[in-house]
């Protein structure tokens, strides 16, 4: 079964091959023009999704609390069951491929089999939530009477947070020299299978 590619900038969207990809890119409104962010969500991996904020290690408990509370909300707005809890293995995954970007200068997805969301912004120490909240923008190009991205849009961050069979979360975070703050969460089972609805 082949899943969607959904990367969004905020000026356009590239059609891939394999799917629509899409990557979210948009500046900041601060009196600083270096403060942006960035997000990225792969149908195609398996389902990952990171976060990077503190230079190594997985977030706190608290935090990683903040993070399932936050997508357990966002999911209860549209179904109800199925809630997302933290899994320790997808945060460690996350971490590795959050440090591996930071490491590596770069921001793309990793080959796992998750799904993922990845999220960056110019400052650091950006919470889980932040991110979160970047991804669940996104409903306004969802229509809920379809269950699909409006015609000419994306939205394959918040489809995957409400995708009701991924039900364990991990997320992990780190900086790099371009980005403060990269933040990558992975889900198990992945979303955004082509063809399926996500709840």
């Amino acid at each position: 079964m082949k899943k969607r590619i959904s990367l969004s900038f905020v000026v356009c969207a590239t059609f891939l091959a394999s799917g629509c990809s899409s990557v979210s890119l948009k500046t900041g409104n601060s009196n600083s023009s270096s403060n942006s962010d960035a997000s990225i969500n792969n149908g195609v991996s398996n389902g990952t999704s990171g976060s990077l904020g503190s230079s190594s290690g997985t977030k706190s408990t608290n935090t990683s609390n903040e993070a399932v509370k936050r997508h357990n909300e966002i999911r209860a707005e549209v179904f109800s069951g199925s809630k997302m809890t933290w899994n320790d293995s997808l945060a460690l995954s996350a971490q590795s491929h959050a440090d591996k970007l930071a490491k590596e200068n770069a921001f793309y997805h990793s080959n796992s089999n998750y799904g993922e969301n990845l999220y960056a912004h110019s400052s650091k120490g950006v919470s889980y939530v932040k991110a979160i909240d970047s991804w669940y923008s996104e409903k306004a190009d969802y229509n809920t009477k379809t269950k699909t991205c409006n015609t000419g849009k994306t939205c394959g961050h918040y489809t995957q947070m409400i995708w009701e069979n991924s039900t364990e979360l991990g997320c992990g975070t780190s900086s790099s020299a371009t980005w403060g703050t990269i933040v990558v969460c992975q889900y198990n089972p992945p979303g955004n299978y082509t063809g399926q609805k996500p709840y």
